[in-house]
């Protein structure tokens, strides 16, 4: 699998639920009380992977919704919405209280990118190439915008501006009312990594063994990290440092300003989960089988947890709880 984000990932619903799993081919949600939305891959536009919501401490199941595929697109959650895309190429919004369809728009690729929901509107990525905009009420589509491949990558909005990569190697930035591009940005190979956002700044890695830091106003590169591996793990930005993984088994913490290489640390197989980072921890998985909580300054274990399998999912954090995906075995 070659998807940045997960095969399940957990998101905070405001006022009924707080979780939201999406499993092989459909959507669960469990029980909880109230919290903050999720718009978007990773709560937010650092990719902080928490969310200040309470969460639920039973796997109560209220509702599940079947789709036609796999799901490997992460749900947003928003406005008592839930938002995702499945591989039978169906972009999903479906009532968040008890799981009823409200729209769905069928593309003519799997969607294995996480829509970002931002002011009233859904923007969604396609194996088909395309990214789209649609309205997040009725589903009806703004505009798209054709690539040279496909887009698995999970858009991330911030201050007007949609960015997100394509297997056709660049990163795109474009007007999020419009869908005008405003700028790309071209890699060696194809970038599936989620951009994150930090202090005008974008932060991605690309299967081209880089990793990425261009100006987010122009697309101009400021510093590029070189791995030895693939990056489709996506990056996590807070406290001056941006962590990510990598298909050769390391989680980097570099420094967000230069691209220092502050630590890293070796797991035994390949990390494509994205790292949580919260209270001065990382959270992340491996396909080694553990789930880690790294200490954020210098990368040492502060524990671990062996799932016994694979582990691609990308852990969220709420309440004091952290939530991990299925296993791919």
């Amino acid at each position: 699998m070659r998807k940045t984000s997960v095969l399940l990932a957990v998101f905070i619903l405001e006022l009924l639920t707080s979780l939201l799993i999406g499993l092989s081919t459909g959507l669960y949600v469990s029980a909880s009380s109230s919290g903050d939305d999720w718009p978007m891959f990773h709560h937010d536009m650092t990719h902080s992977g928490y969310s200040a919501s309470t969460a639920p401490n039973t796997n109560q199941t209220l509702w599940t919704y079947k789709t036609g595929g796999e799901v490997y697109s992460s749900p947003a959650v928003a406005n008592g919405k839930v938002y995702m895309g499945s591989g039978d190429g169906v972009v999903y919004c479906l009532d968040a209280y008890m799981g009823g369809l409200i729209w769905n728009y069928t593309t003519h690729g799997g969607v294995e990118s996480s829509p970002a929901v931002v002011e009233g509107r859904v923007f969604v990525g396609s194996n088909d190439g395309n990214v789209y905009c649609f309205d997040a009420s009725i589903g009806s589509k703004l505009w798209n915008y054709t690539t040279g491949n496909n887009v698995a990558s999970s858009p991330v909005v911030a201050n007007g501006r949609v960015y997100v990569g394509s297997h056709d190697h660049n990163v795109y930035c474009f007007d999020a009312s419009s869908g005008a591009k405003i700028w790309n940005y071209t890699t060696n190979s194809w970038v599936s990594s989620s951009p994150a956002v930090a202090d005008g700044k974008v932060y991605v890695g690309s299967a081209d063994r880089n990793f990425y830091c261009l100006d987010g106003s122009n697309g101009a590169l400021l510093w590029q990290y070189p791995t030895g591996n693939w990056v489709e793990s996506s990056p996590a930005v807070d406290n001056g440092r941006v962590c990510f993984g990598t298909d050769g088994g390391y989680v980097y913490a570099l420094n967000a300003s230069d691209g220092a290489l502050i630590w890293q640390f070796g797991t035994i197989f390949s990390v494509l989960s994205s790292p949580a980072l919260v209270n001065g921890n990382v959270y992340v998985g491996s396909n080694d089988n553990n789930i880690y909580c790294l200490n954020g300054s210098s990368g040492a274990v502060l524990w671990k947890y062996d799932r016994g399998h694979w582990i691609m999912s990308s852990p969220a954090v709420a309440d004091g709880k952290i939530y991990e995906g299925p296993v791919c075995a």
